[in-house]
């Protein structure tokens, strides 16, 4: 191969390679809120528990604004417009909720569009255990509270 095809060809692999690196770190979704959530305490993650168990009293499933969820039977989705909302929830900026008997689950950042998708559930797991758990798309991944009634 002559010199200039081997510089013609170094130069193609260095700007392939430039192109997959740029595309990699401006399709990494961003993080921020999810962050900001997850660095929270304790005390905080009570409060939105119970911000939960506030709003699931107040919107039993079956009201009269809740529509059914196409994909997730037994599960209702709550207009994010809801005024029983609690601000709590609200400041997340959720892009669906979905209530079923004794849970919660919202989910923040559906949808890509650069930002990583999350949500949390809150809700009963046994009798008298309830919990309130991270998740991220087909994965259960950190509990940040429970408690025993």
């Amino acid at each position: 191969m002559s010199r200039t095809k081997t510089i013609a060809f170094l130069a193609f692999v260095t700007a392939l390679l430039a192109v997959v690196v740029w595309r990699s770190l401006s399709t990494r979704p961003n993080t921020a809120l999810y962050d900001w959530f997850q660095a929270q305490d304790r005390s905080y993650f009570k409060q939105i528990a119970g911000d939960c168990d506030l709003f699931l009293k107040a919107y039993p499933v079956g009201s009269v604004d809740a529509a059914a969820n196409s994909l997730a039977v037994g599960w209702y989705n709550v207009p994010l417009t809801n005024a029983s909302l609690p601000e709590s929830i609200r400041t997340l900026r959720p892009n669906y909720i979905l209530v079923s008997t004794n849970n919660l689950w919202l989910w923040v950042n559906c949808g890509g569009q650069g930002r990583l998708d999350w949500g949390f559930r809150w809700g009963q797991i046994q009798t008298n255990r309830w919990i309130l758990v991270s998740e991220i798309p087909y994965k259960c991944e950190r509990v940040f509270y429970a408690e025993t009634r």
